[in-house]
This record gives C-alpha cells, sequence and structure tokens, in this order.
C-alpha cells in the first residue's frame, strides 16, 4: 500500500447518514464535509441499498432510533458492498450495543458525538472500505475474463490451478495432452494472466469473494 492511498479513500468516500429524525446531522454533516467527506442524508432505510450501488466506497451512519435498525444492518452486509456501519445511539444500552455489533456494525457511538471521535472513527472505517472496494473491483474483472472461457476451458483452470500436471488432466479429462495445452493456453491468454503464479491468485480472489456472498460467474 503506498502513502496516497488513506488520502484518496477520504477522497472518494461518501458517507450515508440514515434516518432524518437525528436533528444533528446538519452540524455532523459540517464535519463530515470540513474532513473531505460527501455526506448524502436519508430519509428512508430502502433508500441506502440503491445508493451504495452507485458509489466505490461507502460508510453508513446509522441513527439507532431507525425502526429495525439492526436487520438494516444485517441487509446491508449481506449485499456485496458490505458497508462499514456506525451506530450513532443517544442512550447506550448493553444489549442493543451487542446486537449492533453482532449484527455486523463496526462501532457505536453515543450522542452527543465529538468531533474528532467521529472524524477519525470514519477515516478508519474509509480505509477498510478502500481497501475492500478494491477486492470488489479486482472481482468483477476476473469475472468479466471468466465468463469469457468455455466449460472446457474453465475445468482445466481449475486442474491448473489445484496443480496438476497435463499428462494428469489429459488422464482426467479424456482428452489428449496436445488439447490441454492448447486449452491451457487459452486459459493464460483470456484470464491475462502472465505466469502460473497469477492465474492462482485470480482463482483465491474468486474463490474468496464467492464465499463472502459476492454474485457467482456466469455459465
Amino acid at each position: 500500500m503506498n502513502g496516497r492511498e488513506p488520502e484518496n479513500a477520504l477522497r472518494r468516500a461518501t458517507v450515508l447518514a440514515v434516518g432524518r429524525g437525528l436533528d444533528r446531522w446538519t452540524e455532523i454533516g459540517g464535519w463530515v464535509e470540513e474532513a473531505g467527506f460527501e455526506m448524502n442524508v436519508l430519509a428512508a432505510a430502502r433508500d441506502v441499498l440503491s445508493r451504495l450501488e452507485q458509489i466505490d466506497v461507502g460508510i453508513v451512519l446509522l441513527n439507532a432510533a431507525v425502526p429495525g435498525f439492526h436487520g438494516l444492518i444485517e441487509t446491508m452486509n449481506a449485499t456485496p458492498a458490505s458497508p462499514p456501519v456506525i451506530v450513532l445511539t443517544e442512550t447506550v444500552e448493553f444489549d442493543s450495543v451487542v446486537r449492533a455489533f453482532r449484527s455486523g456494525a463496526v462501532d457505536v457511538l453515543q450522542l452527543p458525538l465529538r468531533r474528532q471521535d467521529l472524524i477519525e472513527r470514519l477515516a478508519e472505517a474509509a480505509q477498510d472500505d478502500f481497501q475492500r472496494a478494491r477486492h470488489r473491483h479486482l472481482y468483477r474483472r476476473l469475472t468479466r475474463l471468466m465468463g469469457s472461457l468455455t466449460p472446457r476451458e474453465r475445468q482445466v483452470m481449475q486442474c491448473v490451478v489445484e496443480g496438476s500436471a497435463n499428462k494428469q488432466i489429459a488422464a482426467d479429462l479424456g482428452i489428449s495432452e496436445k488439447t490441454v495445452e492448447v486449452h491451457r493456453h487459452k486459459v493464460m491468454r483470456k484470464m491475462e494472466a502472465d505466469s502460473l503464479a497469477a492465474l492462482v491468485r485470480m482463482n483465491m480472489v474468486i474463490e474468496a469473494s464467492a464465499g463472502q456472498g459476492a454474485a457467482p460467474i456466469p455459465v
């Protein structure tokens, strides 16, 4: 990671403030924008999911007064964006705080807020989500490349990244070694991989993302 990434994360981050019932949003919005973020106040919880699809790096400030806010956190965490969620609450109740964290919130802050505490937490969340955004972009690129492979090429690729030699792949798939070599060459070209190690890393990203609920690669 180079030294410019935290700055880039802040500049690209959008803070989504959910729940108009909080009369401090104007003050909080001023702090947030002075720190280099963009802030959108969303009246309805349902607006969050559609807005998240439009931005690269997003952090959600969620008013605990929003009905069913725990369920909203779980819903957001189940999406590919899976944004960091910071809950703002007038009163800190142990059971509610524990449930918020279990639902997937990254922090719970009590109102009234201290400006420095909020900005520091937003900066940490933005940097975390910036890294995840990079991963999401990479996954989408690999999904596009993977979609260009034929079913047979995918079979060969899977055998290759598992460490099988051409002879073994030929025996397993019932094809000649020459055919394996042709498919292997096409896989490397279509996946834009310049080495076996690069292809293995790509496959690891695809599998890890799929395990986290990313959209499956079309067959």
